[in-house]
């Protein structure tokens, strides 16, 4: 198989992928998580069961897969353009104030996934991906350079605590901006006023 071949392949591939991720989201932004089958899905991507299941294991698959990428992007954008120069703890406020900004603009999505029977495993899900990334980022030294607690259990406080205020901010009734919520993260957890951004 020539490489334009595995060209063609891999993009038909890919293109069947986000179709049916299309689908998934946008059938559980319409109906709710609980009431979205795979056979929801399939239909709705004028797919077989038997092309979703090449892709994906199940329902949870498919939506985490879904809001997993979008973190990826989320976390390559922190990199390319604030790991350079940046320092802590600017730049964790910088990477916080991101998330929060990233959950307001998806706001739909997170208060259907942190509803109903999804929300426990997509809630572990979230800050298992979101402590991995922290204890990495610990371990090379560009954030959290001055504690002495191990990585791995400083990142389930920190992180745990971040989804958990982020669950809070999107489901209660408030006037808080992506911008106060990154302040008083902050605030909590370097004890210390968060530092100036351009506005």
């Amino acid at each position: 198989m020539n490489t334009s071949t595995i060209n063609r392949f891999e993009r038909r591939k890919q293109r069947t992928r986000d179709q049916l991720k299309q689908a998934a989201i946008t059938l559980i932004l319409e109906k709710g998580f609980d009431e979205v089958s795979v056979q929801d899905i399939t239909d709705s991507a004028d797919l077989g069961r038997g092309t979703f299941y090449v892709h994906f294991n199940d329902k949870e698959d498919i939506v985490w897969t879904a809001v997993r990428e979008g973190f990826d992007v989320l976390d390559q954008d922190i990199r390319q353009n604030y790991y350079g120069h940046e320092q802590s703890p600017r730049l964790e406020y910088l990477v916080w104030l991101l998330k929060f900004e990233y959950a307001a603009e998806h706001r739909d999505l997170f208060m259907v996934m942190f509803g109903g029977k999804g929300a426990s495993w997509m809630t572990e899900r979230i800050v298992e991906y979101l402590v991995a990334a922290m204890v990495e980022h610990m371990k090379d030294g560009s954030c959290f350079p001055h504690v002495k607690t191990q990585p791995e259990i400083y990142a389930q406080v920190v992180m745990g605590g971040l989804v958990r205020l982020i669950q809070w901010w999107l489901k209660t009734p408030n006037d808080y901006s992506p911008k106060q919520m990154a302040d008083q993260f902050f605030e909590i957890i370097f004890q210390q006023p968060p530092p100036l951004i351009e506005a």
